[in-house]
């Protein structure tokens, strides 16, 4: 039996802090490679709402617009969170998993001059929308100084116009905005990590080829490239299933980095091999690796590639083959 349908909570901040008083704070595993670490979430739903999300398996399927109804805590409230996480558990590396952790800009104002305020001794990694970015540019070199290392943007295609039918808003990001966001960015001693999807259902070898050359472009410090996995609850999971192309069952295979269907001119197989392809071709190009090792100030840059790096030849093979997952 299920409860009947609630509201959502408009106004985030009138929650309390979380409690991690509760929490077995001292035996808390984070990232393997980074001591001190820890993540927290800011916001609830997501401006994009993607129909290919991992994330819509979570919303309640009777209201679906939950997960496009975003909503935020304060920025002041985000940096009380940080303090007290930095002063009395000793956290010094923090990841907002938020889907775009500065979707609000007063939310990011009230952050920094909160931040400036407090002098933590933190530094804070988070996923962002490019335009929100863009928009927020003034921002950028003081979220530096109060502990802002690396920034996640979704690519989301290969072409200006496969890029902003993934993108939602009246400002418009293609390659060139992207590229000059990356570059920006790196000026302002802040890496970044880039993802954008293989293995929509009208992809064949060329349109996957032409992502791998914009990103190229592009440039950013680390890419991952994952596989579209039709995600339960997701707009897409419908429609794979109502035209029934999915043909690996086994959720523990949706991670992402294996080929669960295949798409319209590709194989699998054929999917994973050129999703391969593409790492190395990003990371093969001369200079990039040596960059992303020794460019930025911050050691977790370097920490998070080394770890990534001693992945990728796993994520090879279990694009192109039913491995176990990864």
């Amino acid at each position: 039996m299920l409860n009947p349908a609630r509201p959502v909570i408009q106004n985030l901040d009138e929650l309390p802090m979380p409690a991690y008083d509760l929490f077995p704070m001292d035996k808390y595993y984070g990232y393997s490679v980074i001591p001190n670490y820890n993540e927290a979430v800011t916001s609830r739903g997501c401006e994009g709402a993607c129909h290919f999300c991992y994330e819509w398996w979570l919303v309640d399927p009777r209201n679906p617009r939950d997960f496009t109804s975003h909503r935020t805590r304060g920025g002041r409230a985000v940096a009380d969170e940080m303090e007290l996480l930095n002063k009395k558990y000793g956290v010094k590396a923090l990841t907002f998993m938020d889907d775009d952790f500065n979707s609000d800009r007063q939310k990011m104002v009230e952050l920094v001059e909160a931040l400036e305020e407090k002098k933590l001794d933190m530094s804070w990694f988070c996923l962002s929308r490019a335009q929100n970015l863009i928009r927020d540019a003034d921002l950028v070199p003081r979220l530096r100084k109060v502990g802002l290392y690396q920034i996640l943007i979704g690519i989301d295609g290969g072409t200006d116009e496969e890029i902003a039918e993934a993108r939602k808003g009246p400002m418009k990001v293609g390659v060139k905005e992207l590229k000059e966001l990356i570059q920006f960015l790196r000026k302002n001693d802040i890496s970044t990590i880039s993802t954008y999807l293989n293995g929509f259902w009208e992809d064949d070898e060329a349109k996957i080829r032409q992502r791998a050359k914009a990103v190229d472009e592009i440039d950013p410090d680390i890419v991952m490239i994952q596989l579209l996995n039709p995600i339960p609850g997701s707009p897409i999971y419908k429609k794979a299933v109502k035209e029934s192309v999915i043909e690996i069952e086994n959720l523990s295979l949706y991670d992402l980095e294996h080929c669960v269907m295949p798409t319209k001119h590709l194989t699998r197989q054929q999917l994973g091999e050129l999703t391969g392809w593409a790492f190395q071709s990003f990371y093969g190009k001369p200079g990039r690796v040596d960059r992303i090792l020794n460019s930025y100030s911050s050691p977790y840059v370097k920490m998070k590639f080394l770890s990534f790096k001693g992945n990728a030849a796993k994520y090879e093979k279990g694009a192109a083959e039913d491995a176990v997952a990864i």
